[in-house]
């Protein structure tokens, strides 16, 4: 087996999954002869990306289902022809994704693989039960924080603590005010002379940004950007504050060209599960390579980071006060803030670790 040669597994979307895309990019820019099989591609300009990146590419075009069963069983049964007539299980194979374990089932069990998990999965304990045989046959394990490769040992009693490899985005794109399409850059005129909050994100209850949305009511001399899929709680968010400037999905890594017209990037998870309690966010990373001072709310993820590395302020954000106090701290220190987040984006060096946990698996 050549560990200079791997086999990448997804059933969705590289646009949807930022750190499998830097991981890919890692792959070319160091040699890797890499075989990718998706499900789908959501752009062209993507789609052209992974011609480029991969020495073969396999879409196969199998779109998310509402019945969850034919979709799977769609999944197994194309990928596993794939994987069989192009000889995959020869190689080593690399599975980004807890989904796409579970849907390819019990016969990766005979075959060399790293298991990437970017979740802790204990809002959906079925996943984390059948996940267990997976992970201990698995060449690798590999995690997207300490905490959750420490807790994944203990849940799952592992020999080894499991690989982290941090979800910072492998990207060439900084700056500032990197130029948009002309829509969007019209929009975000209209928020001249105002400091730009940004949201960047799953737009769901679980990233509670209600109490936000209040205080900044009251607060002109800020703006809100929420971007990311329209779901029922942006309407929630808009009925709260009715100056949110909402921007759907962009697929990565174009999305960071509207990050960088931002001045405060955004972060919140609430206590629903552990998973979110240790979050992994790739935003630290995004928000930090544009020098952004960051507004989180208390969870350990997020002020074992944020206010650790002194790149921005947490707050409760049920309490008004308390917003309004890391908010006020935010643009009195801004500066000392910004240069600190660009310290963090330069503390990890994501060639090196990743080179280094794939010269174990030779």
């Amino acid at each position: 087996m050549d560990n200079k040669e791997i086999v990448v597994l997804h059933k969705t979307s590289v646009s949807d999954f930022p750190p499998i895309l830097s991981l890919l990019r890692y792959l070319k820019k160091n040699g890797y002869r890499v075989h990718l099989v998706l499900g789908y591609e959501r752009t062209e300009a993507m789609r052209q990306e992974l011609h480029e990146m991969c020495e073969t590419l396999h879409i196969t075009n199998i779109v998310p289902s509402k019945n969850k069963i034919l979709y799977w069983l769609k999944i197994r049964r194309t990928f596993w022809r794939i994987i069989n007539e192009n000889n995959y299980t020869s190689k080593l194979i690399w599975l980004p994704a807890a989904d796409t374990t579970l849907a390819l089932g019990s016969k990766l069990l005979n075959c060399n693989y790293v298991l990437n998990l970017y979740e802790l999965f204990d809002d959906e304990p079925l996943y984390l039960k059948r996940l267990k045989k997976f992970a201990l046959k698995a060449k690798m394990v590999i995690c997207s924080n300490d905490e959750r490769a420490h807790i994944l040992r203990v849940w799952w009693k592992l020999p080894h603590t499991p690989k982290v490899i941090l979800n910072k985005p492998y990207t060439g794109i900084s700056g500032r005010n990197l130029p948009l399409p002309k829509d969007i850059e019209d929009k975000i005129r209209t928020l001249d002379g105002t400091k730009i909050i940004i949201y960047q994100g799953m737009i769901r209850p679980e990233r509670d940004l209600e109490g936000l949305c209040k205080v900044l009511t009251e607060r002109p001399e800020f703006s809100l950007i929420v971007m990311g899929p329209e779901t029922q709680y942006l309407q929630k968010l808009l009925a709260i504050n009715p100056a949110i400037l909402y921007i759907p999905f962009v697929a990565p890594p174009y999305h960071l060209h509207i990050t960088s017209h931002a001045h405060i990037g955004v972060l919140s998870y609430d206590h629903s599960s552990l998973n979110n309690i240790f979050c992994a966010p790739n935003k630290l990373w995004e928000f930090s390579n544009f020098e952004l001072p960051m507004l989180g709310n208390n969870i350990p993820g997020l002020y074992n980071t944020i206010e650790t590395n002194k790149m921005g302020r947490c707050a409760d954000f049920i309490d008004r006060e308390s917003v309004i106090s890391a908010l006020s701290d935010i643009i009195e220190n801004y500066d000392d803030y910004a240069s600190r987040a660009s310290e963090f984006y330069n503390s990890y060096d994501y060639d090196a670790e990743l080179s280094r946990i794939l010269s174990k698996l030779g």
